[in-house]
């Protein structure tokens, strides 16, 4: 099964993109923590019928551990002091440990050796179908959109909401703990 990784700041949009994957793709995706052994999180994704079994996106936020870096990669980028602001609820108190965090992103994508895409926060939001078509180019795989682009708002208020409902190691779509 091949692996992708997400990789994003918090609140830079991650719930939107692996929202946009398993509903426009069928790829399954999870959050993954570094801390748990991924080998059988991956085996029981196999012959899920809802999902391609060819495929699956792992989200992570800064650090990347227990991954050969060989990888496909897709970054989210939002602008810095908006993403550590929205996700320090604008408080000041730990901007500098915030801010060496949200760098640790770009210096992973930079040390990246295996195929990688940035994707822009604000292209998330504004240019749906124009990422879909990225991902769809980036991932080789035909989206299924079906009434997606009739209906984007409304599929961004369904990431929205799930948002509140997920936990460590779930699925956006199937809300089955892995």
């Amino acid at each position: 099964m091949e692996q992708v990784i997400l990789l994003s700041y918090p609140r830079s949009g991650n719930t939107w993109c692996r929202y946009i994957l398993e509903r426009c793709f069928g790829i399954r995706t999870f959050g993954y923590n570094g801390k748990i052994d991924i080998a059988p999180l991956l085996y029981t994704l196999e012959g899920f019928t809802n999902y391609r079994n060819d495929i699956c996106v792992i989200k992570r936020h800064n650090r990347i551990e227990n991954f050969t870096g060989r990888e496909k990669l897709i970054l989210i980028c939002r602008d810095k002091k908006d993403a550590i602001k929205r996700q320090m609820q604008d408080s000041n108190d730990s901007y500098n440990a915030e801010s060496h965090l949200y760098d640790l992103n770009t210096q992973e994508y930079d040390m990246w050796v295996g195929n990688k895409i940035i994707i822009m926060y604000d292209n998330l939001l504004n240019n749906t179908m124009g990422v879909i078509k990225q991902l769809s180019t980036f991932l080789e795989k035909e989206p299924k959109l079906g009434n997606f682009e009739k209906n984007i708002e409304q599929h961004r208020d369904n990431a929205l909401k799930l948002y509140c409902e997920i936990g460590n190691n779930k699925s956006l779509t199937y809300k089955k703990n892995i």
